[in-house]
């Protein structure tokens, strides 16, 4: 089990060496329970992992705890590859196309580059909400 720091220089190095562009703002790996509005906060503490989302006025909206380093890299991925393929998504979006054709995309571009299971996992989730949520082009 990694340390704390251990932990951040793992998830960071991981990230920061797959993904350019990446925003920190919103990620932390800070003993305890930093509140981290709109954000995460990750520590070890009693041989686990925890992590901890919050609203965005600072309201703890979802705890957890695991053995895996790889399911905090997991959660953190899927914080900044949205961050980063929405802003893509912003500077090169088709007018008349729904912007999720653009931004889904760039996700899988970005979780391809974590591994296949990282991939697919994505592709599944995308897969669920298009099919609750077909695209709607023709939208601005």
């Amino acid at each position: 089990m990694l340390s704390t720091s251990e932990l951040k220089e793992y998830v960071t190095n991981e990230v920061n060496s797959k993904i350019e562009g990446v925003s920190w703002d919103f990620i932390r790996f800070e003993d305890g329970k930093t509140i981290v509005p709109g954000g995460y906060n990750f520590y070890y503490k009693d041989g686990m992992y925890h992590g901890m989302g919050f609203g965005d006025r600072g309201a703890i909206v979802e705890e957890f705890v695991t053995d895996k380093k790889e399911y905090i890299l997991e959660r953190v991925v899927q914080t900044v590859a949205f961050s980063v393929a929405w802003n893509y998504t912003y500077h090169n979006h088709i007018v008349g196309e729904d912007n999720r054709r653009i931004t889904f995309q760039k996700e899988l571009e970005i979780y391809s580059r974590f591994g296949q299971e990282f991939y697919e996992k994505k592709k599944a989730e995308i897969e669920e909400i298009l099919s609750r949520n077909p695209y709607n082009d023709n939208t601005q």
